[in-house]
């Protein structure tokens, strides 16, 4: 059972060869992956149309060129930012915080380890001498 994508990748050499057009060299292999996906998602879901699919997605997709020619146009001209947060996340938040705490308390070990070896070498060396 042939897809309605695999129906217009098989007529469109024709219509090439009609119109006597010239295509981009990465059109063949982009037709084959288009075809490939169409004709594996028909096999998970019969009624599943890459086409309608997309169609259905065309007014979102019709403004990705002008949004991408808004942000290029910002990064040019030195505009681009971009707000990161840690902690915009409770999970980051909650790790960090754990981070810091075991931080602390690896320094404070570390201090009262070498405070402690001090004070038995201050011993051992007064009972020697």
């Amino acid at each position: 059972m042939a897809s309605r994508l695999t129906s217009r990748a098989t007529s469109r050499p024709q219509l090439v060869a009609w119109f006597g057009l010239r295509l981009p060299t990465g059109s063949a292999p982009l037709s084959r992956t288009l075809v490939t996906l169409e004709d594996t998602l028909t096999s998970i879901d019969r009624d599943f149309s890459l086409v309608d699919s997309a169609m259905l997605r065309l007014p979102r997709l019709r403004r990705v060129p002008e949004r991408l020619d808004e942000l290029l146009g910002q990064a040019i001209a030195g505009r681009l930012s971009a707000r990161v947060s840690i902690f915009s996340d409770r999970r980051y938040e909650r790790f960090v915080t754990w981070l810091v705490d075991r931080l602390v308390l690896a320094m404070i070990a570390t201090a009262s380890s070498v405070l402690a070896l001090r004070v038995v070498a201050g011993v051992v060396r007064d009972g020697q001498e």
